[in-house]
């Protein structure tokens, strides 16, 4: 179960990069203003500038979700880890205190 979730965090992480990679910065008209040629928009029209925000948006709170889920996990996983390993520690430690208290 935590394999699945990490491979879907890598995934959402990948996918969330792509969105914001794809977005049209707010600096770029400022620059094109300037310059003699026209501006040529990526992404086209404002409706989908505005699909692209809140996909992000979603996304973002997504990745944000599983990280916390994933954080929860890992720390009861290794809360039982080592209640396993040091069983065996803990099941000698009495005996050694036996066999002194004998001699």
């Amino acid at each position: 179960m935590y394999q699945v979730f990490l491979i879907i965090f890598l995934l959402i992480a990948i996918f969330l990069v792509s969105l914001i990679m794809i977005q049209h910065g707010n600096g770029a008209d400022t620059g094109a203003s300037f310059s003699s040629s026209a501006s040529i928009n990526l992404v086209g029209s404002s409706n989908f500038s505005n699909f692209i925000s809140r996909m992000t948006a979603i996304v973002s709170i997504f990745f944000f979700t599983l990280s916390l889920i994933l954080g929860i996990l890992t720390t009861n996983h290794k809360q039982k880890d080592s209640q396993w390993n040091h069983l065996d520690q803990d099941s000698k430690a009495p005996q050694q205190e036996k066999n002194n208290s004998i001699s």
